[in-house]
């Protein structure tokens, strides 16, 4: 696809101009080296000219026609993804406006809200498997982390909350009143690091930000941070004294 885009440029930037000089340049040559110009031949140049013109038209019409349907079903996915990473952003934002619509921002030990939301995060997890554009996989995966930080925030801040009473209010962890245990898996799961996503921190190296630690010695804006810098670099100090 790419070598073909590529020809196809050429096709309608360079080689034609290159092509028709050249053809003209040769009936050009041939007229000047014939002695005497002959009527019949002179009409079979212009006729030969004129098929190997057509012929050449054809050609150029024909790859750009290809570039244009390539160019065409290119964009169209591109815009078909993005509509995917919009809904999906969408409805991951309606599943955490629908958990936490209680007036205290405590989700509310309703089956029904649960399983709600549960539905809307499977279902957004469907409508993120159709994005197709590498940039807008980056993006709604931007996305995503920022949700299961406010979904994660959420549950943590009632914890207490969330008691046995809670879940199964009459007692029964089977009534059709307790929260399903589907839904709860769905969206305690959710809050989760995702499994095979590698921490942009990890690639950090430590001892290379303590170099800085005199240069942020001198900011004196915060004075805690700079309590908080002594005391890691007394520990490093420490452990480095123990291990030897």
């Amino acid at each position: 696809m790419q070598l073909l885009k590529y020809i196809s440029e050429l096709i309608r930037c360079r080689i034609p101009y290159f092509i028709l000089g050249a053809v003209s340049s040769f009936y050009i040559l041939a007229l000047i080296l014939t002695p005497k110009i002959d009527i019949d031949f002179l009409l079979r140049l212009i006729q030969s000219f004129g098929v190997l013109a057509t012929g050449f038209g054809v050609f150029i019409a024909f790859f750009t026609y290809k570039s244009n349907l390539s160019r065409y079903h290119e964009e169209h996915r591109k815009k078909i993804s993005k509509e995917f990473l919009d809904e999906s952003n969408r409805v991951l934002s309606w599943a955490y406006e629908t958990f936490s619509r209680s007036s205290d921002n405590t989700p509310k030990n309703d089956r029904v809200l649960w399983l709600t939301t549960a539905r809307m995060i499977e279902r957004y997890k469907k409508i993120k498997s159709q994005i197709t554009e590498q940039e807008h996989s980056l993006i709604a995966n931007e996305h995503e982390e920022y949700w299961r930080h406010r979904f994660y925030e959420l549950l943590h801040n009632n914890k207490d909350k969330l008691t046995k009473d809670y879940f199964m209010p009459l007692g029964d962890p089977y009534h059709h009143e307790a929260i399903d245990i589907k839904s709860l898996a769905v969206i305690l799961l959710f809050t989760k690091w995702r499994k095979g996503v590698s921490d942009p921190l990890d690639e950090i190296d430590h001892n290379k930000l303590f170099e800085e630690y005199e240069r942020l010695r001198l900011n004196d804006d915060f004075p805690g941070v700079v309590e908080f810098l002594d005391a890691q670099k007394k520990c490093c100090a420490n452990m480095n004294k123990s291990s030897e």
